[in-house]
């Protein structure tokens, strides 16, 4: 990514994490795009913002979580980081789940440039990457509740993550199983 691309990207980056540290704001508030900016580019920018705190979510979980499956609410989840997919423990697969999501988002295959991103190509990745990185909320909720209770309290990141999967149409509800 070229030099250039660098700044409008930055001022995104500083104007989300200005939203996120606004826990008044609503669901809807936080992810609305804003007037003068590309919606395609702060999807982009979001979902970058959103792996960041899921990965703060795995590092909270990491002491706490020894499951020795992915599961949510009765439904196990095979790791697609291996070919074919199989069973992991629930650290490991949300490691494999958070590495694979970095490489894929900073790709120059899938997004030569952070500010010019084709619509289709980061709509069909990061629909993709939000149901896969969900079921790390799910594991949370369902298996170490104090954690996703402390963690939502202090970021609203579940909330807000809806509200950017399912209002940006990247998430069909049926993908969205932790109740609200």
């Amino acid at each position: 990514m070229g030099e250039v691309d660098l700044f409008p990207s930055l001022e995104l980056e500083l104007k989300i994490e200005e939203r996120a540290k606004d826990l008044s704001l609503s669901a809807e508030e936080f992810v609305a795009t804003p007037e003068d900016e590309e919606e395609t580019t702060w999807i982009y920018e979001l979902m970058r913002h959103f792996m960041s705190q899921f990965n703060d979510l795995v590092v909270l979980l990491e002491g706490d979580c020894k499951c020795s499956k992915m599961e949510a609410d009765g439904t196990e989840f095979l790791c697609a980081c291996h070919q074919p997919p199989k069973e992991c423990d629930a650290m490991s697969y949300m490691m494999h789940s958070l590495h694979s999501a970095e490489s894929t988002i900073t790709s120059e295959h899938h997004f030569p440039s952070r500010y010019t991103i084709k619509a289709n190509i980061m709509r069909k990745t990061v629909s993709s990457l939000c149901r896969r990185l969900y079921r790390i909320l799910g594991h949370a909720f369902f298996n170490h509740r104090p954690v996703f209770d402390e963690f939502e309290e202090n970021t609203k990141m579940h909330e807000r993550f809806v509200e950017f999967a399912f209002g940006f149409k990247l998430v069909s509800q049926e993908h969205l199983f932790i109740p609200l």
